[in-house]
């Protein structure tokens, strides 16, 4: 029988081996229990580890440096950073269906991102300084804008608001409501002619009351110019660089006080002073 040396271990249980100058070696920085690895110290992969905690170095220039896959049910952070006080500081992860990012900071505050694109050809096929929102956003805002501290709904909508019926270039809430879809003033902006070859811009001011978006201003070009109508569409008689005023909808029936009041009454321009007086400034 020929006797077969067996070496012992080096380090202590649970210490993953390698080779020590020839011998066994274990380390505490190197650990495995049966289910979990344990590393204590720097990490390198493709390189010696230096001055951070993890160094990676891909191979080539079409390896991924670091991957992460998720199963279609995952809802949890997939990367978390916290500080000593294991508060959150970075959080990539995924939540009933869609993915995020969070960056927190003054007092646990979070700037959430979600389908945020740089300097990408996304959606439309031309460079964008940023995308927010999914393409189309036809079920999401697209970015909220809160006000000071202790505000807890926003005072601004940019491309829709939580209601996924009403679709806003800027929607804007007021300051003193305290439910987050009641807005009181649209900014929107959209194309009066879509024909690629001949479009032309349109921008929109609105106010709301309780049920009905009111038209108050709108800035209309034609390809050559720019035109503005008050209140709703414009009539410009193929005018350019002109300013169309409709019918009153309501004349004014009792004095102003501090100043006067100009309409068009059945196409004619019309004032009203603080006393009374009606001058009809130009016939219809």
């Amino acid at each position: 029988m020929t006797a077969v040396w067996v070496p012992s271990p080096g380090g202590s249980n649970t210490h993953v081996q390698f080779n020590n100058s020839g011998a066994f070696g274990g380390s505490s920085n190197l650990t495995w229990n049966g289910s979990a690895l344990t590393v204590t110290g720097k990490v390198g992969v493709n390189k010696t580890a230096s001055g951070t905690m993890v160094d990676i170095l891909a191979d080539s220039t079409s390896t991924v440096g670091v991957r992460v896959d998720l199963p279609a049910s995952y809802n949890n952070n997939a990367i978390l950073v916290r500080d000593s006080g294991n508060n959150t500081v970075f959080a990539v992860g995924h939540n009933a269906g869609a993915a995020y990012t969070d960056i927190f900071g003054a007092g646990n505050s979070t700037f959430r991102m979600s389908s945020l694109g740089i300097a990408v050809s996304y959606p439309f096929s031309v460079n964008h300084i940023a995308t927010f929102g999914a393409a189309y956003a036809d079920s999401i805002t697209g970015l909220i804008v809160k006000g000071r501290s202790g505000q807890t709904v926003p005072i601004a909508y940019i491309g829709r608001d939580n209601n996924t019926a009403n679709a806003y270039t800027i929607g804007f809430r007021s300051k003193t409501s305290t439910t987050s879809d009641v807005i009181c003033a649209v900014l929107d902006a959209d194309w009066g002619v879509t024909t690629h070859a001949s479009r032309a811009g349109r921008l929109t001011l609105s106010v709301v009351d309780a049920t009905t978006t009111r038209e108050a201003l709108r800035l209309d070009t034609d390809g050559s110019g720019a035109n503005i109508s008050l209140f709703g569409a414009g009539s410009y008689g193929s005018g350019r660089n002109v300013l169309f005023i409709p019918n009153a909808g309501a004349v004014p029936s009792t004095n102003p006080t501090g100043g006067g009041i100009l309409y068009v009454e059945s196409g004619a321009l019309k004032y009203r002073g603080s006393s009374g007086t009606i001058t009809t400034i130009a016939a219809a």
